[in-house]
């Protein structure tokens, strides 16, 4: 249960720094932080050029607009330019007992923030602070130094002696207060540990203190990191029901919490508040609809959306442009997505790295090798430096179409950013030597990442080195594969020598046996579906049909294809979007034969049959749907190509049953004639 919550936010606080007004307790921070940084430029230890320190409106989460309501020192007493001296040895040594040696024996509280607010890091502000506190005789340390020292710790990330530091603050008998808390809440937020945060929200309730909108916004955004929905949608309502002044961070915090739980209504419905209240959603909060609305496949509702946007006046941000983009991209409509990047260059809309990349990211699902191109010289013409991310998505591109040398000076372009090569830039290379036929220059690379020094191979590795071993010509190729195993997984290579060895033959049977074991023993993680998918395409291209089903059964059976069915009341749905096409062959055959059980045990079908496919290529390079179609229509299926949206099969039940029906019978006519 919630605490009573005030009717109105709560009751300001005199700063035993101010000199006449009143402020909320968030304002001592910049407040102290405005008077340090008044002091003459600090000389840093890292020899940057000098400057000053200040806490900022964002540092503390409140706006701007009150941080100028703040009163500052504008005369200094010949005492604070001993605090600059003392500053400028801290910050050159960390030596506490040499900064203070010329001094009187004597810091107030306020000359202690002053000094702790301009040490740049939190190391030497910690051991300042320490110093002080073993001579309480001398230096005054109160709830405000505290609530300073906090603040650093939180800049710094520091948890756990940010949770130290108010235990032992509440055992001086030293009682915190909503700064406190607020900047206890936010350390744990920053530290991407909500479970902390929450409990420290829930005791700040049990001490009776009243948070204020910034502590409300980050206890609803925690509850929904955590899946507390509903608790944070009783916060939420709570604040409305005393009419609580919400701010659009309040708005766009409830409105994650439904992002999270992929309630797109409830986000229409929060905008729609928004209005109704005289409030104008920003373009955060659009953009968290869009995207809600794009992950739920409701792409004319988000584009719908963007128009509201613009012509609201609220302009696009580069996260509405990478929403869209992407959108289109898990979609398939690659025109689309690149009439948003025409559109933002007409327009003048700003563009950031991470849109440019979105970019490339349907470059490489469209396999548009020459707009990739034009994407990286527009960014250098616009100035925006390309990361490490594009030049992986850009050799991602070159390696789908199995453009070995492009590919290759990506790679060297991530290393030159990055310093070394990794394991994932070494899968994409194998990837694109496969793409090219190179099987042996595949081989090459990995020995190339083995002799590197810098990375080791993994289960990624493992699923490319099978298949190319699936995509390779002659016995030459698989053997060149077969060794790179040998490297570094006995298991699989013992597994493989079985399927490929023509010189040392094995049963069927015992080939089987070895499969269900090697599978059987595998640990659960999701490589076992590429894993089973990649088996299955090598015992499929070397003739070992029975193998493939045995390893597609037992995928199924240990878990690697969890939702491959989905049959509901209305309609029954099969879905290889993840699949290899010889996997998928598996799969289908696997269908019928369920289809064809329960048509013998007189159930009844569904209204609906649902074959998915997705858009996307299987690891060969070719698209999956148009192959599955070809499959279907050899089989005299009577499913027909989905093309709003596209990638899907669908079939009515009636006519699935007067096929399945007409097969069992021709099926049992041949037995029959035999």
């Amino acid at each position: 249960m919630l605490w009573a919550l005030p009717t109105s936010k709560p009751a300001t606080t005199l700063s035993p720094f101010s000199t006449s007004s009143t402020h909320s307790h968030h304002s001592h921070g910049r407040f102290l932080a405005k008077a340090a940084s008044s002091a003459s430029s600090l000389e840093l230890d890292n020899g940057e050029e000098n400057r000053t320190s200040s806490n900022t409106p964002e540092e503390t989460g409140e706006s701007s607009a009150s941080a100028k309501t703040i009163p500052r020192y504008t005369k200094w007493t010949p005492q604070f330019a001993r605090v600059d001296e003392v500053l400028k040895i801290l910050q050159k040594t960390g030596n506490v007992e040499a900064a203070l040696e010329s001094w009187d024996k004597s810091l107030s509280a306020k000359n202690i923030v002053t000094v702790l607010n301009n040490i740049n890091r939190w190391e030497k502000a910690l051991a300042f602070f320490e110093w002080l506190k073993a001579r309480p005789e001398l230096y005054e340390i109160n709830r405000y130094t505290y609530n300073v020292m906090l603040k650093i710790l939180r800049n710094g990330r520091q948890l756990e002696l940010s949770e130290k530091l108010v235990e032992e603050m509440t055992g001086r008998g030293i009682q915190p207060d909503n700064y406190t808390f607020s900047t206890l809440i936010n350390c744990a937020k920053r530290c991407r540990q909500p479970e902390e945060a929450l409990k420290w929200f829930e005791r700040m309730k049990s001490e009776g203190i009243v948070p204020d909108e910034v502590t409300y916004n980050s206890v609803i955004d925690m509850y929904g990191r955590v899946g507390r929905v509903n608790e944070a949608v009783e916060l939420y309502e709570k604040l409305k029901s005393v009419n609580w002044k919400l701010d659009t961070v309040t708005y766009g915090a409830i409105a994650n919490v439904y992002a999270r739980a992929g309630d797109y209504q409830s986000i229409i419905q929060l905008v729609q508040e928004m209005r109704d209240s005289g409030s104008s959603p920003n373009a955060v909060i659009m953009n968290t609809l869009m995207g809600t609305l794009s992950k739920a496949g409701k792409v004319n509702q988000a584009k719908k959306v963007f128009n509201e946007m613009r012509t609201s006046g609220v302009s696009p941000t580069p996260v509405t442009l990478s929403i869209l983009v992407e959108m289109y991209t898990r979609v398939g409509a690659y025109d689309q997505a690149f009439e948003v990047y025409e559109t933002l260059k007409t327009e003048g809309w700003k563009c950031d790295v991470a849109v440019y990349n979105s970019l490339m990211k349907a470059c490489v699902e469209g396999g548009r090798v020459e707009q990739a191109e034009d994407i990286l010289k527009e960014m250098k013409r616009a100035g925006c430096n390309p990361d490490h991310l594009t030049y992986r998505t850009a050799m991602n591109t070159y390696a789908t179409k199995g453009m070995v040398d492009p590919a290759r000076r990506m790679f060297d372009k991530v290393v030159a950013l990055n310093g070394k090569p990794d394991t994932p830039l070494f899968t994409v290379m194998i990837r694109a030597c496969k793409l090219a036929g190179e099987i042996e220059q595949a081989s090459k690379i990995f020995d190339e990442m083995m002799e590197s020094g810098c990375c080791s191979p993994d289960e990624r590795v493992s699923g490319m080195l099978l298949s190319c071993m699936a995509m390779a010509k002659n016995d030459d190729e698989r053997l060149a594969i077969l060794d790179c195993l040998d490297k570094f997984n006995a298991p699989l290579h013992e597994l493989m020598s079985a399927i490929v060895r023509k010189e040392e033959p094995r049963s069927r049977d015992e080939v089987a046996e070895m499969v269900e074991k090697f599978i059987s023993d595998y640990p659960e993680t999701d490589s076992r579906k590429p894993l089973c998918n990649c088996l299955i395409d090598i015992c499929s291209s070397v003739g070992m049909k029975h193998a493939a089903h045995k390893i597609f059964a037992m995928g199924v059976a240990v878990g690697a294809y969890d939702g491959l069915q989905t049959n509901l009341p209305s309609l029954w749905r099969l879905n290889l979007r993840t699949l290899s096409m010889p996997a998928a062959e598996c799969a289908i055959e696997a269908w019928v034969s369920s289809l064809k059980a329960a048509v013998r045990e007189g159930d009844e079908l569904p209204e609906d049959l649902i074959i998915e496919t997705g858009v996307g290529r299987v690891r060969s390079g070719q698209r999956l749907n148009p192959i599955v179609g070809t499959l279907l229509k050899k089989l005299g299926a009577p499913f027909t190509e989905n093309t709003e949206p596209a990638g899907y099969y669908c079939s009515t039940g009636a006519a699935v049953e007067a096929w399945i029906k007409a097969r069992i019978a021709l099926e049992e006519n041949s037995a029959f004639s035999l």
